[in-house]
């Protein structure tokens, strides 16, 4: 079996850029996905996510994600409430963006 693309998804907003940038370098191989990974989100801040809805919207983008709930850390060290508004949010942006989703399970 040949690995002919790779869909890589964004964790957060510096690794998003990256992504990107290696998809303008290698097109028919890397296949980039914008967003913010849960155990990220305690440290994303909130008003920057304008910055991920502009970067899903470029023509390369493939998906939003990777996305999710992660609660395998101590509760204190969970952040739930920043998860799920994250998650809530990233699922409508790519239900705007009419693209699919890259979940963390």
């Amino acid at each position: 079996m040949q690995i002919c693309r790779k869909i890589t998804p964004g964790i957060e907003f510096e690794s998003n850029e990256k992504i990107l940038a290696l998809n303008s370098k290698y097109p028919d191989f890397i296949l980039p996905a914008v967003g913010v990974h849960p155990t990220r989100t305690p440290y994303a801040p909130w008003k920057r996510r304008k910055a991920i809805a502009e970067l899903s919207g470029k023509e390369t983008v493939v998906a939003i994600g990777e996305l999710g709930l992660d609660y395998h850390h101590d509760r204190k060290e969970q952040h739930r409430f920043r998860q799920k508004i994250w998650f809530i949010w990233q699922i409508l942006l790519a239900d705007k963006r009419k693209l699919p989703l890259i979940l963390h399970i």
